[in-house]
């Protein structure tokens, strides 16, 4: 990347109460974007990204694990993008932390690739109480990324906050 200031904040919110969906829009005029969360959850479940709404399309690879063990996950032909379980994080006390990037979200004549890292450090014990993982995805459709919804099935607890920038001059 170029030197000098690249990413704009573009939106932040902080949950005042617990939510099983947030949604993310109203971004345009850059090349590239981020969402930043950073998340507490009150209660079991899995979670989840869908792009402009859509329940069709998707496939990823995620390399997941802790000091003891790591897998490699492949979910082909997918209605979401799956980010984590309640195994590995539910905590109203102890945040995760997942960023996602999404190259040329705006272009109309490729399929989108996603880009993410998570961290999280609640849910276990010893050393199994922490895992990190990287992972990409696509969605399988050539439309403009106008709209993102993330979603958990035990939702995301008061105090989760997420951070959209847009990156220019990427």
């Amino acid at each position: 990347m170029p030197a000098g200031k690249t990413y704009t904040q573009i939106s932040s919110q902080t949950l005042t109460s617990n939510t099983g969906t947030i949604n993310i829009g109203s971004f345009s005029g850059y090349t590239d974007l981020r969402i930043v969360l950073t998340y507490f959850v009150a209660g079991n479940g899995g979670s989840n990204i869908t792009v402009n709404s859509s329940t069709s399309g998707y496939g990823e690879m995620d390399l997941y694990g802790n000091p003891l063990v790591y897998t490699i996950y492949y979910g082909g032909s997918r209605g979401d993008i799956y980010f984590y379980g309640n195994y590995e994080h539910n905590s109203t006390t102890v945040p995760g932390s997942f960023i996602l990037d999404i190259p040329y979200y705006a272009r109309t004549d490729t399929n989108h690739m996603l880009f993410y890292t998570r961290g999280t450090t609640a849910g276990g014990s010893g050393a199994t109480s922490y895992e990190t993982s990287v992972g990409m995805a696509q969605w399988n459709n050539t439309s403009a990324i106008t709209s993102l919804q993330l979603s958990h099935t035990g939702l995301f607890a008061t105090g989760t906050t997420v951070s959209v920038y847009g990156i220019t001059e990427a």
